[in-house]
């Protein structure tokens, strides 16, 4: 018997003493059951007296939920993931939950490691809120087995092919679409990318839509107009900025995987003598509260993060609550949209 189960045993016993009751009815007390209310003043009073206090962990691993959610994120640091953790955790306070929190920055080992701890510790529900490559056999597996036990997850960034799982997701392809066609219409006709490493799902899907997009507006690009490696991070962004400038010299604009790489190419361009936009036009993705902040402003593709973790929450909540059908997938394909400001 373990050190919890002991204590347990002792103070139930100590209690029924205390009250003149069976420990059986003081069990069924802790565990919301059947008691009088002359019975149940009694329990009250002894448990006051004798200070005991149940473990709340076990107690709810009994009723069958633990009133915890994982949230697993692919970068916290990231201001697109940071205010959706927000949205999260306000959202489900309000409805009972708590937020038991991972981030896996772009490591598919690391998110299998928190799938299993989160299963391990018996969430009631999973936010996937990752991007990562092709799908891990490992993490699939986890992935199946909670299908199998009925705790729902929703995938945000991504679909899963192989289970029928709720899922949210940004249209990649009209975004860079939509940004392809504005910069041609402006009059750029050299336009490059830059991204992260694309063992993210969503950069590398972002990377093969500006190909068929440039393709589509009749544009030249060759291989050296992508640039993507490293962290999707400003820093990244001022250092892959000049590499790509030198390799792809008539650039006239480029657009980026996210905004804080068009942030640090538009600081790094500015370093080199650049004007932005009138020698190079930039654009980004996401529309983070920074894009506005900096000068000149950073002209963008918006997701609305706040509306979109709202709605996830929202999924997760109809699947706990029985609210949705069970067989059907919920499913969300969001259109994000061409902000002009001043960096393009």
């Amino acid at each position: 018997m373990t050190r919890t189960k002991q204590t347990a045993k002792t103070g139930i016993v100590a209690i029924a003493k205390v009250a003149g009751v069976a420990p059986s009815t003081v069990s069924r007390f802790f565990n919301n059951g059947q008691v009088s209310a002359k019975t149940r003043a009694k329990i009250e009073k002894a448990v006051e007296k004798t200070g005991y206090r149940p473990d709340a962990r076990a107690a709810s691993l009994r009723r069958g939920s633990t009133n915890r959610i994982g949230v697993i994120l692919p970068d916290a640091g990231n201001p697109a993931y940071s205010n959706a953790m927000r949205v999260f955790h306000d959202q489900l306070r309000e409805h009972g939950y708590s937020m038991v929190l991972g981030c896996t920055y772009g490591s598919v080992e690391e998110e299998h490691k928190l799938l299993q701890f989160m299963q391990q510790d018996h969430v009631d529900g999973i936010i996937l809120y990752t991007c990562e490559g092709p799908q891990d056999d490992l993490s699939h597996q986890t992935l199946k087995q909670l299908f199998d036990q009925k705790t729902p997850v929703v995938y945000v960034g991504k679909q899963n092919p192989l289970l029928p799982m709720d899922n949210l997701s940004v249209d990649n392809r009209l975004g860079i679409t939509k940004a392809v066609r504005y910069l041609k219409r402006i009059g750029k006709r050299h336009i490059t990318f830059l991204s992260g490493d694309t063992c993210n799902w969503a950069y590398q899907q972002r990377v093969d839509s500006f190909k068929r997009a440039m393709k589509a507006a009749k544009l030249k690009c060759p291989s050296q107009a992508i640039l993507a490696q490293g962290t999707s991070s400003v820093e990244t962004g001022g250092a892959l900025l000049p590499k790509l400038m030198e390799q792809m010299p008539q650039t006239e604009a480029v657009v980026c995987s996210n905004d804080l790489m068009a942030i640090g190419a538009m600081y790094a361009a500015i370093q080199m003598g650049l004007k932005v936009p009138e020698n190079l036009a930039v654009i980004g993705f996401d529309d983070i509260q920074m894009a506005t902040l900096v000068r000149p402003q950073l002209t963008t593709l918006r997701q609305p993060i706040t509306e979109i973790a709202q709605q996830t929450c929202q999924f997760l909540l109809n699947r706990l609550t029985g609210m949705s059908d069970e067989k059907t997938p919920q499913s969300l394909l969001i259109e994000p949209e061409l902000v002009v400001r001043e960096s393009a």
